[in-house]
Order: C-alpha cells, then sequence, then structure tokens
C-alpha cells in the first residue's frame, strides 16, 4: 500500500511541476481548479482528503479548498511535519491522508 501511495503522490507532484500561478501567490480562482484537479486525481487512486492547502515559504497558509476564509494567514509552522519540509525544499507535504485500507 505504501508503494502505491508513493506513486500516487509522486503523480500528483508532477502534474503540479507545470503549474503557474504568476509572480505572486494565486487568487482563490487560480487555485480551485488546481486543487479539484489534485482531489480528484486522489480520488481516483482511493485516497480522500478533507481539504487541499497552499503553504507559503513563510509557512502561512495562503489558500484553502475547500475553502475556508478562517483559516488564510495561519501559521502552519506550529507542525513539525510542515517546519521540517520548508526547512528541507520540499515541493509537496502530506498529513493525515486517509485511504480505503485505512491511515497511512
Amino acid at each position: 500500500m505504501a508503494s502505491h501511495l508513493d506513486h500516487t503522490l509522486g503523480y500528483v507532484l508532477e502534474q503540479l511541476q507545470d503549474v503557474n500561478f504568476g509572480d505572486g501567490p494565486p487568487t482563490g480562482q487560480q487555485f480551485s481548479p488546481v486543487a479539484d484537479s489534485i482531489r480528484e486525481t486522489l480520488a481516483k487512486s482511493g485516497i480522500s482528503t478533507r481539504n487541499i492547502i497552499l503553504i507559503g515559504r513563510d509557512g502561512r497558509v495562503l489558500q484553502i479548498e475547500p475553502e475556508d476564509s478562517g483559516i488564510i494567514g495561519a501559521d502552519m509552522l506550529e507542525y513539525p511535519e510542515v517546519k521540517e519540509a520548508l526547512k528541507a525544499g520540499l515541493e509537496c507535504l502530506s498529513i493525515g491522508v486517509d485511504n480505503d485500507a485505512g491511515d497511512c
């Protein structure tokens, strides 16, 4: 199961590498279709998500789908996984992924 999850997340990351929001952070209108595409790709692989969150280099939430304006700007550096991923320069991080076989 872990191999399947790694392959699926790798595929999603490949798709994201072609996404270009321009010079600054994306607007909700720009981010929403990308998040929907990610969610659809994951769902086809049996992986469900509650939210797709875009976090800036400073650790703050830039966008979230489904939209939740209460979390925009929240500092995610309090989560060790986020802090380490940003420190390491990772492009993708998944926390709390659920699939039909249980928690990963």
